[in-house]
């Protein structure tokens, strides 16, 4: 039976059914909005020409902070690197320490994401009680279960403890194990990059190693953070390349390309003042406010972004430094070869650049004529530079004349250690710039050998495992004793990216030698065997010849105090009695002549000199 409500059930029914359908049009209206939102806001992958780049930063913020990093230049060098991130790839920053916080949740590297990263920074500090790394990594790779060829993904991890998540050594060693044996498994087969900092030499370099050269991957160990944020450049270069002109005497040549323009200059202080000179010699400065300009000043750095730059040449009033550089965002792009973040020493380098336009190779003859590339390439002392030339004349890898990629092939016998390779192009009317940093190593692995506190020796090698197949590799090391035949141990693999063993020395004294023997094949397929120079290990102690002389001398000495003691007591008891004999005797003498001669000696009494 129906209410009164001054309704009929056929007027309820309607009633009902409009305020239903109205319900449907707005949820229709707002599913529309949401997906125009993410429309807006959200690339996708399937339409995009290259893999999206996806950045994940992990930060550790555990109490021994405060003394490998008091003034936390992790703050400065968290937003430069993230300001400088491209607005079309995705990024997110994590903190970890007994707690994983996603400091800066995952998105679109845009101006807004930009700006929550410089708002939560601030939260960047050294109060964890513990280092979990494990958790760090679960947390921010959540989704990075399989492969993505849509995507290219990286993890930058900066830490400076070793795995600690409780007081229970056992419980940090089972994390530890995880990390390598389940969680780098998963990443490493999900293609997943990994750089690692290492902010002093206390921290679990071993496990940081490990984790990067599993996945191809950069480590640095810094013992101090002044240089945090050049460091993270260094990463960024890898991880995100970006368009940069040549800057030489902090002058920049700008052309009519260039849409946007950034400046990153360095300085030692505070107190000193960066001024941007533009070509019809309006200055900016970190004092003066211009609608077309961004300006982010830090303690040790300035990044100023202009819009709309002026063509000619802009000049940077601050202090020269070599990491100085200019970014551009400009439709005349140079794509180059990405080069691997490892080399073997003696591998030849190929390298491939060219210009293009609206995602295009330009080819045109008359616009090539004038372009000139060349590669100038050093290592970290910079004692060694050189410079070749990149052709487009069809000869050596260059598969085809005039087709707009210029190439190269670097064959010099490079000494391992940093290098930077500084790749040139000049178009009379342009400039343009490419940074890659690559290290480059003796062996395809780290080969660490110690004495452990038992007097054995430990070996434990870590291969780069885009240098060498790890599944076709087989490791020998050989054991040699002064005097003895050699010993051949197998050496197992322990985790996805270490192989250890123990060599057992029965503490015999003297010098014993370790070789390490590694076949194996490349990443072409090839064969490759290499054989480390033999490393030299006394056991025992360290002076043992001067140690056995010294002793002997002790020895020696100590019985030649003993016999000069019970020497030097006969010689004076023998002196003793020949004294008294000798005194003796001549009180004996004396007394003889003393009764022989008395009289003649002694004066005639009175009494008899009165008798006569």
């Amino acid at each position: 039976m129906w209410k009164k409500t001054g309704m009929t059930p056929q007027q309820h029914f309607f009633r009902k059914t409009s305020v239903f359908a109205s319900i449907l049009i707005c949820a229709a209206f707002l599913s529309l909005s949401i997906s125009n939102v993410i429309a807006k806001s959200t690339i996708t992958p399937e339409k995009a020409s290259v893999p999206i780049k996806d950045i994940r930063i992990l930060i550790d913020i555990s109490g021994s902070m405060k003394k490998t990093d008091p003034n936390n230049f992790r703050r400065p060098a968290v937003k430069l690197f993230a300001s400088l991130l491209p607005e079309d790839i995705f990024s997110g920053v994590w903190t970890f320490g007994k707690w994983v916080n996603m400091l800066v949740p995952h998105g679109i590297a845009d101006s807004k994401w930009k700006a929550v990263v410089h708002e939560q920074t601030s939260n960047i500090n050294s109060t964890g009680l513990f280092t979990n790394i494990e958790e760090a990594l679960r947390r921010a790779t959540w989704d990075w279960k399989e492969y993505n060829p849509h995507y290219e993904r990286t993890i930058i991890i900066l830490s400076d403890g070793v795995v600690d998540i409780s007081n229970n050594p056992e419980e940090n060693n089972d994390s530890r194990s995880r990390i390598l044996k389940d969680i780098l498994t998963t990443l490493s087969d999900t293609k997943v990059t990994i750089h690692t900092i290492a902010l002093s030499s206390l921290s679990d370099k071993d496990l940081l190693q490990q984790l990067s050269s599993a996945t191809g991957g950069i480590h640095e160990t810094i013992e101090t953070t002044e240089d945090l944020d050049k460091t993270f450049m260094r990463i960024f270069d890898a991880a995100t390349p970006r368009d940069e002109l040549p800057l030489t005497n902090n002058k920049v040549k700008v052309d009519n390309s260039i849409k946007e323009i950034t400046f990153l200059t360095f300085r030692k202080d505070k107190s000193s003042n960066t001024t941007i000179i533009s070509p019809s010699g309006k200055k900016y400065s970190h004092k003066k406010e211009n609608d077309d300009v961004t300006w982010h000043s830090e303690n040790r750095y300035d990044l100023v972004t202009i819009k709309t730059p002026e063509t000619g040449t802009w000049r940077i009033d601050a202090a020269i430094d070599p990491d100085n550089r200019v970014m551009v965002v400009t439709d005349l792009r140079l794509i180059t070869t990405n080069l691997p973040d490892n080399i073997q020493a003696k591998e030849t380098i190929s390298l491939y650049a060219h210009l293009e336009s609206e995602q295009k190779i330009i080819k045109r003859r008359d616009f090539l004529h004038f372009v000139r590339m060349a590669v100038k390439y050093s290592d970290e002392t910079e004692n060694r530079r050189y410079s070749i030339k990149l052709k487009d004349d069809g000869k050596g890898i260059d598969e085809h004349k005039r087709d707009g990629i210029y190439s190269a092939e670097i064959k010099k016998d490079n000494i391992p250690g940093k290098h930077t390779f500084e790749l040139l192009v000049n178009g009379t009317t342009f400039k343009r710039r490419n940074t890659q940093t690559i290290n480059i190593v003796k062996y395809p692995a780290i080969i660490d050998i110690n004495v452990t506190s038992n007097n054995d020796i430990a070996v434990s090698i870590i291969p780069y495992q885009t240098l060498i197949d790890t599944e076709s590799m087989k490791i020998t090391a050989i054991h040699s004793l002064s005097g003895d035949n050699d010993e051949k141990y197998f050496i197992e693999k322990t985790s996805p990216a270490e192989w250890k063993t123990i060599i057992p020395t029965n503490t015999v004294t003297g010098n014993h030698t370790i070789t390490i023997k590694v076949v194996g094949n490349n990443k072409h397929g090839e064969t490759i065997t290499f054989t480390t120079e033999p490393k030299n290990i006394f056991i025992g102690d360290k002076n043992p010849e001067k140690t056995d002389h010294l002793e002997t001398t002790i020895v020696e000495e100590n019985n030649d105090i003993i016999e000069n003691e019970s020497t030097s007591w006969l010689n004076v008891i023998l002196s003793m009695l020949g004294f008294n004999f000798v005194l003796i005797l001549s009180i004996f003498s004396l007394y003889k002549l003393w009764v022989k001669y008395r009289y003649k000696l002694l004066p005639i009494p009175c009494e008899e000199m009165s008798n006569a």
